[in-house]
């Protein structure tokens, strides 16, 4: 329902419908499935007495940032769905949230880690997450941890933990992820050429092309896109010839280990 439909002088109604859309935008870059609709959002918003407790309290203590009320996922393994929501204010979120990463690191602290090449596809056996993390300088050793939880990859690799038998275990978030992780448009996927005085050198990333020359990404990509020169150099694309390969290798991986 578009905005302007809200009665916008009702500020509780109006601050419920600012939380969805946010939570709408985090519900996409995470890729959480059943996403709750706006109406049945604003209804659980409206009619929730903890929610109107929260907000009173808050306005009661000066607005202040760590009072302010927010929307919790009670299992943390699904997305922002019906019936799996509760209010809490930010300073509860984020205890809430911090508690959770404890937990994780602590119970796989000793977890053996794989890490799969997204350049190559080569791969990388780890006796702990700490030892992932440092191979990856990682300053936090639970970083690692929270990647596998978030199906998020780690640097150019993507992460898994590996069971007594060696086999990977695959989590949900890391099975919604995939075809993103090994989308083929990624920077990760494309080796850049850099030419200039008939001298032509290859880098495996935008970022590492956009290091060499000294400017930032978006003016790679600009020039890649519009065929222009930058700073002298012409910039062209190639994509990566292991790609199909890799993609088949992980996707093999994924579809016959245990999803927990």
């Amino acid at each position: 329902m578009p905005a302007k439909k809200y009665d916008k002088s009702n500020v509780l109604l109006m601050r419920i419908v600012a939380m969805y859309y946010r939570m709408n935008q985090r519900s996409k870059a995470c890729n959480f499935k059943n996403l709750i609709s706006i109406e049945d959002f604003i209804e659980f918003g409206i009619n929730s007495e903890k929610y109107k407790k929260l907000y009173q309290f808050w306005k009661d203590n000066g607005k202040q940032f760590k009072y302010t009320p927010s929307i919790d996922r009670i299992d943390t393994n699904k997305g922002y769905e019906k019936g799996n929501l509760q209010f809490l204010t930010v300073s509860e979120n984020v205890s809430k949230s911090n508690e959770e990463i404890y937990d994780i690191r602590h119970r796989n602290l000793r977890k053996r880690v794989k890490l799969i090449s997204l350049i190559d596809g080569h791969e990388l056996i780890f006796k702990s997450e700490t030892d992932a993390s440092n191979y990856l300088k990682y300053s936090d050793i639970g970083t690692v941890a929270t990647l596998i939880r978030n199906g998020r990859k780690a640097r150019e690799y993507i992460p898994f933990y590996l069971d007594i038998n060696d086999n990977l275990t695959v989590t949900i978030n890391q099975i919604n992820q995939i075809n993103n992780l090994i989308n083929p448009r990624s920077p990760k996927f494309v080796k850049v050429i850099v030419e200039k005085d008939n001298i032509k050198l290859e880098f495996n990333s935008i970022s590492e092309a956009s290091f060499y020359i000294k400017v930032s990404n978006s003016c790679v990509c600009r020039a890649l896109k519009y065929n222009k020169k930058i700073k002298g150099f012409w910039v062209q694309k190639i994509q990566n010839p292991k790609l199909k390969e890799i993609q088949e290798k992980i996707q093999n991986l994924i579809n016959k280990e245990k999803v927990y």
